[in-house]
């Protein structure tokens, strides 16, 4: 979308007072803003809500008096003790031979898949997939892009029969966990369709690593058992609270990624006391406190999606830490929007180009820190309202 659609687009959500902006955050689930007005925060994803845990800032901290704030080199000709003891212990919890670390999905993804892409033909993507994939086709210059149908196997088969290539094997491209739904991608059937073809499967579980799996790997494990060669992209920004990315493969695939992805290769390493951070967000989230922390967040998004299905209040969608309510009437969403504002709950309003034409969604973003308090209180503010 042009760029100054896109700002027009914005203004008017502000100007509506659809959202707000310059909002500082004062607690893990409280917001305050510029004039001190506290908000339940249900708009930013910390799924288990690690970011002020007492053990992943003193971890930080001393990695910071070790290593500096910043140890600044191309991670191909110097890597931290650190990098290595994290890309070791992420292998052992998503069964992958290799790991290379990025500092965000977006510079993972524009960087990876210029990288790869080249060895594939015809490259299929799930219709929502996350932007910065299509960032990442434009960087590569990708020529043929087709889209499937959100989940859609089938359509995947459709699409890649009639995009067949004799010397090229397909790029299929999928998130693992759908960031505006919370809805799972059905890997195994998809897996098959790619296997045929002997194609590359791309799997962004961004949303998913940290939430999904007995400790937490996500559908990492799903992912390396499917019969097909496959990519795992992993984040621990959403549930470790480390602005950590990392992308899992063969050793061949992720050596091929160290030294051709631009936007590590030419950048700096990730932040070593991040990685520190990281290392310890990590521990806690494959011990018994992260099966915890994951079992008080599903209740929370049961009780949420449960307690909105119940008012029969527009298309409910809930998975891992997302729960949304998706409407067809624009004025409708405006008094939701309003009405969470006047109740003090933060959370995200969405329109095109996040989600299709005609389509609005109010999405929140569950955290195990979240008390039943908090929940009920989105459910008061919502009862009787009806899309």
């Amino acid at each position: 979308m042009h760029k100054k659609i896109l700002i027009g687009l914005f203004k008017e959500a502000e100007r509506e007072g659809l959202i707000f902006r310059k909002a500082l955050i004062s607690s893990g689930r409280r917001l305050r803003t510029d004039d001190k007005t506290e908000y339940i925060n249900f708009s930013t994803t910390s799924y288990l809500g690690l970011e002020f845990d007492c053990r992943c800032i003193k971890a930080v901290e001393t990695a910071m008096y070790e290593t500096g704030i910043f140890f600044y080199s191309s991670p191909i000709f110097l890597r931290s003790p650190y990098q290595v003891c994290l890309e070791k212990k992420i292998a052992d919890v998503v069964n992958y031979p290799d790991i290379s670390l990025f500092s965000s999905v977006t510079l993972l993804n524009m960087g990876v898949l210029p990288a790869i892409t080249p060895d594939y033909g015809c490259v299929v993507v799930d219709e929502f997939v996350h932007q910065s994939v299509y960032d990442g086709l434009a960087v590569a210059r990708c020529k043929r892009i087709k889209r499937y149908r959100n989940c859609d196997p089938q359509h995947l088969e459709y699409i890649l029969k009639r995009n067949n290539e004799i010397n090229k094997p397909p790029l299929v491209i999928t998130d693992g966990v759908f960031s505006m739904s919370g809805n799972i991608a059905p890997l195994e059937t998809i897996a098959e369709h790619v296997l045929k073809r002997n194609g590359l499967l791309y799997v962004d579980d961004s949303h998913g690593f940290g939430v999904l799996g007995e400790k937490g790997e996500g559908l990492a494990q799903r992912c390396s058992r499917t019969p097909c060669k496959t990519i795992y992209v992993g984040s621990m920004n959403k549930a470790l609270a480390a602005p950590v990315c990392f992308v899992a493969g063969a050793k061949e695939d992720v050596q091929n990624i160290r030294w051709n992805a631009h936007t590590a290769v030419f950048s700096g390493s990730v932040s070593v006391p991040m990685i520190a951070g990281a290392i310890k967000g990590l521990e806690i989230s494959t011990g018994l406190e992260g099966k915890k922390l994951r079992a008080k967040l599903n209740e929370n998004r049961v009780r949420l999606s449960n307690g909105l299905k119940s008012f029969g209040f527009g298309q409910i969608h809930a998975g891992c830490g997302i729960v949304s309510i998706e409407l067809n009437d624009i004025e409708i969403f405006k008094s939701v929007c309003k009405r969470m504002h006047a109740h003090k709950i933060a959370f995200n309003p969405l329109t095109f180009p996040a989600v299709p034409q005609g389509k609005y969604l109010i999405r929140f973003s569950i955290s195990a820190l979240h008390t039943k308090q908090d929940v009920e209180h989105v459910l008061m503010a919502v009862k009787g309202m009806n899309g």
